[in-house]
């Protein structure tokens, strides 16, 4: 389906991270925080209707199962856009003078108003419906957020994407995509979602590198549509596979420029390739640098 909005998440995150470090901000500042905030939600919903819903016929609002759809990659990708989204919410309220828990309240609460957004647009579409498992996805990844900010005071677990090219989009570009950034954010077959583990903050151990990862992946393959593939498409079976690999926790790593520091921690929803282990139909293979 079309449930990933990584663009505008990384708008927002930049957003956010552009300010975060800042103790005091000028109203003018605050201003064109808010307002960049406000045109990325404007540029989510249009960019939304016009990659997938426009040209569709609409109709009242109502509900479907679809939990398994796509092997779950949907699923998946739901929690890992609203813990981002989050993220950069509740930093871009902080920066703006919102108390640490207020800052996170709001953001976890408009994330999930954000991205649920996507089921108002669903549930209007006569081809799609708004899913309750999507709603239960956002809240998984709202949650976990919200959970370290509380307990922890920090992220220890942090959910990344990587994404490489696969051949089931070539078969089916009406659906999977025929340029890379439709293919980027529609193709579940070159998806992977992961959740990388800070081994030194989980720890407590100092002699572990601060910024480093074990990262857990799920992914998914042989899909050229959400439930079996279409009859006129050739023979591809549909199967999961599971990750285990390393990760760097960007935001760890000091560089000592302060501008490369926001960066990487824009950059932080990014599996940096590394060797990684593959669970794939029953046998275990190993990758030298997987993404």
């Amino acid at each position: 389906m079309k449930k990933s909005i990584l663009a505008i998440l990384l708008c927002m995150e930049l957003l956010a991270s552009a300010q975060r470090d800042s103790s005091s901000i000028s109203r003018r500042g605050k201003i064109v925080l808010v307002s960049g905030g406000v045109a990325c939600y404007g540029l989510m919903a249009w960019g939304m209707n016009e990659l997938w819903y426009k040209g569709y016929e609409r109709s009242p609002l109502h509900w479907i199962d679809d939990s398994r759809e796509w092997l779950q990659m949907d699923k998946a990708g739901h929690s890992f856009s609203t813990y981002l989204l989050a993220r950069s919410l509740s930093g871009g309220f902080e920066s703006i003078g919102l108390k640490k828990n207020n800052s996170l309240i709001w953001g976890t609460a408009v994330s999930m108003l954000s991205v649920s957004t996507i089921e108002v647009f669903d549930g209007l579409s006569a081809g799609w419906g708004a899913s309750a498992s999507d709603l239960l996805a956002n809240t998984t990844g709202a949650g976990l957020y919200a959970f370290q900010s509380l307990v922890w005071e920090e992220e220890k677990i942090v959910p990344k994407f990587s994404w490489h090219s696969s051949p089931y989009a070539a078969i089916r570009p009406e659906v999977l995509g025929s340029t890379f950034p439709e293919r980027l954010l529609k193709d579940y077959n070159g998806q992977t979602l992961w959740l990388s583990f800070n081994l030194s903050a989980l720890s407590g151990s100092q002699r572990l590198p601060p910024w480093l990862c074990l990262s857990l992946g799920y992914g998914a393959e042989g899909m050229a549509s959400g439930y079996d593939n279409p009859a006129a498409t050739p023979y591809y079976k549909r199967y999961r596979q599971y990750y285990l690999s390393l990760d760097a926790d960007l935001k760890k790593i000091n560089t000592g420029n302060k501008t490369i520091n926001k960066v990487l921690s824009a950059l932080n929803f990014i599996k940096v390739p590394f060797p990684a282990l593959v669970l794939s139909e029953g046998e275990v293979r190993g990758i030298g640098v997987y993404f």
